[in-house]
């Protein structure tokens, strides 16, 4: 009587433990694709947030010297192209992240 008991107490603690594991691992691995996610809404994000910061600069420089990019010194012209070329890619690395 006694190893019965026993041995249904081990059965169902077997069988507890067991579903316990299960229900661990997949909870783990269903938060990691949850993750996977995040991380390409995170890439958009940032991609989205120096676009922005970009075109605030450009509107800045446009503002202090005009949209005649002749007017502007040597190094106000680098450096605006620099911006406005990095924001053309930014924007096609956002549109082919989207798509």
């Amino acid at each position: 009587m006694r190893k019965t008991v026993i041995s249904i107490i081990s059965a169902i603690l077997l069988i507890g433990s067991f579903s316990g594991a299960v229900f661990f691992l997949e909870d783990r691995y269903a938060k990691a694709d949850d993750l996977a996610g995040n991380s390409q809404r995170l890439t958009v994000h940032i991609a989205q947030d120096r676009i922005n910061f970009l075109q605030q600069q450009l509107w800045a420089m446009e503002d202090r010297v005009g949209n005649d990019v002749n007017r502007m010194t040597v190094d106000q012209r680098r450096r605006y192209r620099e911006m406005k070329a990095e924001k053309e890619r930014l924007e096609r690395a956002l549109r082919s992240l989207k798509q």
